[in-house]
């Protein structure tokens, strides 16, 4: 696992000073590719979203040697993308636009090696938002019922 986030944090590097033109770039690709997912964002502030972004990006180049801790990161907003109403299918949406907005930036320093390393960095990734996502999703289950068997009894 260290192989692959070690190239990953090296192209998120290439890219240090400049990340809010990246994620300026994630954004304006992903809600023309899917504007079925504008509804996420249409009350939302865009610059806030994108500087998040580009906080995450920062934990991701900072934590990838700590995989206990960025996990724990990730299943914490898997579980705020649940309340959001995203869907599981629309993280793999992100690596998606995610991956071709970095293909795109890094021109040509992207390599088949990174896309290789990214891809399989995100695949882990998503599993640990979507473990997030699960538990946040059983949770609020269990609060509703527990809510509901105590209104009705």
């Amino acid at each position: 696992m260290l192989k692959k986030f070690e190239l990953v944090g090296k192209s998120l590097e290439e890219f240090q000073g400049n990340r809010l033109e990246f994620t300026s770039k994630f954004y304006e690709i992903l809600l023309t590719v899917h504007p079925e997912l504008r509804r996420f964002f249409n009350n939302k502030d865009l610059l806030k979203q994108k500087k998040m972004l580009s906080g995450l990006l920062i934990i991701i180049s900072r934590r990838w040697r700590q995989p206990e801790t960025l996990a724990s990161i990730l299943r914490r907003i898997g579980g705020n993308h649940f309340r959001y109403g995203v869907k599981p299918e629309y993280f793999t949406i992100f690596e998606e636009v995610f991956l071709m907005t970095l293909e795109i930036q890094m021109g040509s320093n992207w390599t088949e090696e990174m896309q290789q390393a990214w891809s399989q960095a995100f695949d882990e990734m998503i599993e640990w938002m979507l473990e997030g996502y699960e538990e946040e999703k059983n949770q609020t289950r269990s609060a509703a019922t527990f809510v509901l068997r105590h209104k009705f009894s």
